[in-house]
C-alpha cells in the first residue's frame, strides 16, 4: 500500500461511497416509482456535482496530484455511466 493510500484511505473512499449510495437509493426506490416520477431523481442527479466537489478537494488538498487526477477521471466516468442507468431505472424512461 502506498503512503498516500495508507494515510488518507477514508478520504479517498468518500467518492466511492457516494456511488454506492446512488446504487442503493436506486435499488430501494425503483419499485415505488412510476413512469415520469421525477421526485426520486434529485439525489441521483446531485451525486455528480457532489462527487466532483469531493474530487476537487482531494486534488487540492493531497499530494501527489496526478494519481488523484487519474482517480477522479476514472471514477467520475464510471459514476456518469452509473447515474445514467440509475436515472433510467428510477424514471422508467429511456434517454
Amino acid at each position: 500500500m502506498t503512503p498516500l493510500l495508507r494515510e488518507h484511505r477514508l478520504k479517498l473512499a468518500i467518492p466511492v461511497l457516494v456511488t454506492v449510495l446512488v446504487v442503493c437509493w436506486t435499488l430501494a426506490i425503483q419499485p415505488f416509482t412510476r413512469y415520469g416520477d421525477n421526485w426520486a431523481l434529485w439525489p441521483v442527479i446531485l451525486s455528480l456535482p457532489l462527487a466532483t466537489a469531493i474530487h476537487v478537494y482531494l486534488v487540492a488538498a493531497l499530494r501527489p496530484k496526478w494519481p488523484l487526477v487519474g482517480y477522479a477521471v476514472v471514477h467520475l466516468s464510471a459514476l456518469l455511466a452509473i447515474v445514467i442507468i440509475c436515472i433510467m431505472r428510477i424514471s422508467k424512461d429511456s434517454l
